[in-house]
């Protein structure tokens, strides 16, 4: 059994011997003297089973992972005013095996975001094989809020047009 995630060792040989006389005994490149192996990572393994008379036969054969391991990256963008909803996260997933599934903490399942309020934002990324990765992104308010100042001159008569007023934000 191959490995799914990589970098893992849930590897599997799971060997069935016929003919010669029981019983046999097994020597691994590894050093194993068992008959099967598991637990085992990505690599070429090489067995000698031998029987009771002392015949031999060699096998061989290899277990492969994926070529690189689930890698994820993420990008975001902050709400424009206090109490905004333009926030969004752009998530890449690369590696491992596609299709890909995501399952963000706000219980969307989509790869990106967008519509968010000040928050933190994570995603558990699942690949084809069940191996998983987590990455967030923290959306947060303007940290400069707009403060109004009013400053003003009432009109000196009725009916005048001398009044001011003069906004600063």
């Amino acid at each position: 059994t191959d490995i799914l995630c990589f970098g893992d060792s849930t590897g599997v040989i799971d060997i069935t011997v016929t003919g010669g006389t029981l019983p046999y005994s097994y020597v691994w490149n590894t050093g194993a003297l068992s008959e099967d192996l598991d637990t085992i990572p990505a690599g070429n393994y090489d067995v000698v089973v031998t029987d009771i008379n002392g015949c031999s036969m060699p096998y061989a054969t290899s277990l492969s992972e994926p070529l690189t391991p689930l890698s994820l990256s993420i990008t975001h963008t902050d709400a424009l005013c206090i109490g905004g909803q333009e926030g969004t996260t752009d998530l890449t997933a690369s590696g491992g095996t596609a299709p890909y599934s995501y399952f963000w903490n706000n219980n969307e399942i989509t790869e990106d975001l967008g519509g968010l309020v000040a928050g933190y934002y994570y995603c558990e990324v699942t690949d084809d094989h069940g191996c998983t990765d987590t990455i967030g992104a923290v959306v947060e308010d303007p940290t400069n809020t707009m403060v109004p100042s009013v400053t003003h001159t009432d009109v000196l008569c009725f009916d005048g047009s001398d009044g001011t007023i003069d906004l600063t934000i």
